[in-house]
């Protein structure tokens, strides 16, 4: 979590009087909100400021892939899996306004169809196949575990692509003798996902 995000949450939620100040474990913020203050009166603790933190700056130019299959799959989107995919997409255009984002799908008509009723026809789509040629640098996998990801890894990882993907249930890699030791599946899918350069 970084300072910005805290502050661009309370923004959008309206909070103008607020005091940050950090758990005596250092571990994180603590947010005292004054929701009847008229005037902005931002403050932050000695112990907060020193909390360990980093600032998103604006970066290299990338030209960043995304498997996109969550967005064609409707019971994935409603998911706390697919609400986090939509947020971080969503946040990633304004934190990174300069890169250049592929959507990639095997399923491009239905990708183009759902993009379209979402307004955004503009979107620059790739198929899994010209992913090699596409010029992306990098190719973030939202949810490592689906059957389409193993694919999408293999393929990245012959282009020489940066991969990088979201974990949301670590507990099988830090305990695999208990999660994946009576399952071969379970193992392999694990294994791709241990293959990536970034874990989120």
């Amino acid at each position: 979590m970084t300072r910005q995000l805290v502050d661009r949450m309370l923004k959008a939620a309206g909070a103008i009087d607020y005091e940050l100040d950090s758990s005596h474990e250092d571990d994180f913020y603590l947010i005292d909100i004054n929701s009847t203050a008229t005037k902005p009166n931002i403050r932050m603790t000695p112990r907060a400021e020193a909390l360990p933190h980093f600032e998103v700056t604006p970066g290299p130019k990338l030209t960043i892939a995304i498997d996109a299959e969550m967005l064609i799959d409707d019971a994935l989107l409603t998911t706390e899996t697919g609400r986090y995919f939509l947020e971080m997409l969503n946040n990633l255009r304004e934190v990174r306004p300069d890169w250049t984002i592929q959507l990639v799908s095997t399923r491009t008509d239905k990708l183009k169809a759902r993009l379209n009723a979402a307004g955004a026809a503009n979107e620059y789509q790739v198929t899994l196949s010209e992913l090699t040629r596409s010029g992306a640098q990098a190719l973030y996998i939202p949810n490592p575990l689906s059957e389409a990801a193993a694919d999408s890894m293999r393929v990245a990882k012959e282009a020489g692509l940066i991969v990088t993907c979201t974990m949301n249930d670590l507990a099988p890699l830090a305990f695999p003798q208990y999660y994946l030791t009576h399952d071969p599946a379970a193992r392999a899918l694990y294994y791709f996902v241990e293959c990536s350069e970034r874990v989120l």
